[in-house]
């Protein structure tokens, strides 16, 4: 038998193969149903392509002090917009018909197919013939992972590999793996969460703050692993999900500030980790010993230490916050908006936008606010299961049988498109599913493992006794 090469071709075909049985094997959908659906799409569309050209018309007119032209312009805008509301809702009734019948988890055959084409999609055939040829084990890890389906789900399912990096993923989340006992314990199922967090996020390189000094995986999952046990994290960590765990395990500080961040609240300022308001929990710090000022920076590279001692302006008060937070096992997510830097944080009643963030106007690493709370919202009011089989499967086939076309523009991504029914699809049950959670869906309180220092400090004041 011939030695497997895997090229571009061998993963081009794979890609291929999987999107003819996409395109062979997805669920029928209802002809009065299907059609009902596209003519609302197409009026959709329509509308969609008429506003945004009454638009550009509105801003010539405008620049050109065209008062005639201008009201003309506004009009059509105004019609359009509200053409686009009633043919949406015209699309999510007949979507919703269509959702009662559809279960693309039924057919085990067309699930695999999804999942293994996702990731030959996200990763390209180019980056993983380039990785297989990087060292000889690289293809089997590879070749294990689309052969594993639960694999495939679980990554999918968690966000995917940072930059679509499936094949350093692999690589991370193996090495981990092997390091772990082989008799399960009491630390085994939030480890497990841990190393997936840790292989997905740090896909792509992380690297020290101010510095180019990499973060290495193994060393990061064992950082936490190690705080965990010795009862230093929040106790909310063990219960969080892998995809909240990888806003915890991507900070930006070394191994060892992360340790120093606790040790020197617990030896200084305990109350921190207690403070009754949830979202100014280990954040309070900014409040307290965080000078609002010109920065002062003593040495290079900065240091967070170099934070609390000198201060900062909004900025160096963000990366304080986000150091914090994850330092103690609270997820984060920065955020940017016009003439302002801040962060958003985990909370036990939801995600809550800090520092004078607005959901509306930020955005981090490319992502606006409002898409990164629908998902939190979205998340947190379902499993992982079901936020799987509902949205992230059909976000995946939708992308899957658009690749079969070539590549959608940015633009038309997230609007309706008579032509592209599960692209379509995906994008109205997105929109029913990013809706606020209720407070209970972000509450993780299930009994720690360990008996935290959080916990210890709780109880000892309670006692009114002095910190041990």
């Amino acid at each position: 038998m011939g030695k497997k090469k895997r090229d571009v071709e061998y993963f081009a075909a794979i890609l291929k193969d999987c999107q003819e049985l996409c395109y062979s094997k997805a669920p029928a959908i209802k002809s009065s149903h299907r059609k009902s659906f596209v003519e609302a799409c197409e009026i959709y569309h329509s509308a969609y392509t008429e506003r945004n050209a009454a638009a550009e018309a509105l801003e010539v007119a405008n620049a050109n002090d065209d008062q005639d032209a201008a009201g003309a312009a506004q009009t059509t805008l105004e019609e359009q917009s509200k053409n686009l509301e009633k043919s949406m809702r015209k699309a999510i009734k007949s979507a919703n018909k269509i959702f009662e019948h559809l279960d693309l988890a039924k057919s085990e055959a067309l699930e695999e197919s999804i999942l293994k084409g996702s990731i030959v999609l996200q990763a390209t055939p180019e980056g993983l013939a380039k990785f297989c040829a990087e060292e000889k084990v690289n293809g089997k890890l590879i070749d294990a992972l689309l052969g594993t389906p639960d694999l495939m789900k679980e990554m999918i399912s968690a966000g995917g590999a940072k930059g679509g990096n499936y094949g350093m993923s692999m690589k991370i989340y193996t090495q981990i793996m092997a390091s772990m006992p082989e008799v399960e314990d009491d630390f085994t199922e939030v480890n497990k969460k841990l190393a997936m967090a840790v292989a997905l996020e740090l896909a792509m390189p992380i690297y020290e703050f101010d510095t180019k000094i990499e973060v290495l995986p193994k060393a990061r999952y064992q950082h936490y692993d190690t705080a965990h046990r010795n009862g230093e994290l929040d106790p909310a960590f063990p219960n969080f999900t892998v995809w909240e765990m990888r806003h915890i395990v991507n900070s930006e500080a070394a191994n060892e500030q992360l340790q120093w961040g606790r040790d020197c609240i617990f030896a200084y300022a305990p109350y921190i980790t207690t403070v009754v308001d949830p979202k100014w929990r280990y954040l309070y710090i900014l409040k307290s010993d965080v000078l609002t000022r010109q920065p002062s920076w003593t040495s290079s590279p900065r240091t967070f230490q170099q934070v609390l001692s000198g201060g900062g302006k909004d900025a160096p008060n963000a990366w304080f916050g986000r150091f914090v937070c994850k330092t103690f096992g609270i997820p984060t997510w920065g955020a940017k908006q016009p003439g302002r830097v801040g962060l958003t944080r985990w909370t036990p009643t939801g995600w809550e936008a800090m520092l004078g963030i607005d959901w509306d106007l930020c955005t981090w690493e490319g992502e606006s606010g409002i898409d990164f709370k629908g998902e939190v919202d979205a998340r947190g009011a379902t499993t992982t299961e079901e936020y799987y089989v509902m949205l992230v499967l059909l976000e995946c086939l939708a992308d899957i049988l658009d690749s079969r076309r070539g590549s959608t523009p940015d633009e038309e991504k997230g609007v309706l498109n008579p032509h592209r029914v599960w692209r379509s699809l995906s994008i109205i049950k997105k929109a029913l599913m990013l809706q606020p959670a209720s407070p209970g869906a972000f509450e993780r309180n299930k009994k720690s493992i360990v008996k935290t220092k959080v916990e210890t400090y709780l109880a000892d004041f309670e006692r009114d006794d002095p910190p041990g």
